[in-house]
């Protein structure tokens, strides 16, 4: 059963959970795994239904079955902070690793950053630089502002103080707050602001 449409804003957002949810859980319930990721970010923040980890979990799992990637991802975040389960970090690998090889960039990132520190996983920093390098080329500014850091730490990567400040301006030019922060504190100039 597809969801209907107008459950949807123009943006792609569900209009109201409260509304939305008898409709989603019952297109779950048949199966589709959008409306079963839909359903456990409902139970994950308590939109439309009690707040259930237990069941946002439930539904997540069955959705990461069906190859949904935002599930997948959702699953290894969980494990990392411990959110409705205990924290697991081999487990937050083993997700962020399934959504990260279907192009989810935010798990990209973290998984870079557990290898890079080594949470859940022995330290690995030159694949950690390879999955955030990943990342940063799709213009994610946080995962640009982390290979600014490994760049200026040398992590997983030849350090080059020139190449991280580079990074660091294109993290700042996309607005990462961090990344405005170094500049400000190295004493070179903000970006310029556009509009």
């Amino acid at each position: 059963m597809p969801l209907p449409k107008e459950i949807f804003d123009a943006a792609g957002n569900v209009r109201s959970y409260r509304k939305s949810m008898p409709l989603i859980l019952d297109c779950a319930k048949q199966g589709n795994a959008n409306a079963q990721s839909l359903a456990a970010y409902g139970y994950l923040k308590g939109l439309g239904v009690q707040q259930s980890f237990e069941k946002a979990c439930q539904w997540l799992l069955k959705a990461a079955a069906k190859g949904q990637v935002e599930s997948m991802y959702n699953l290894g975040l969980m494990f990392e902070v411990g959110e409705g389960v205990l924290p697991n970090p081999r487990q937050a690998i083993e997700w962020y690793k399934k959504a990260a090889r279907e192009g989810q960039v935010n798990a990209q990132m973290n998984l870079g950053l557990m290898y890079i520190r080594g949470i859940g996983v022995r330290p690995n920093r030159v694949l950690g630089a390879k999955w955030l390098r990943k990342a940063s080329r799709k213009g994610h500014p946080k995962a640009i502002y982390n290979m600014a850091t490994a760049y200026w730490r040398g992590d997983g990567v030849r350090k080059n103080s020139k190449t991280a400040e580079r990074y660091f301006r294109k993290a700042a030019d996309l607005g990462d707050k961090d990344a405005l922060s170094y500049l400000k504190n190295a004493g070179l100039p903000a970006p310029a602001k556009n509009g």
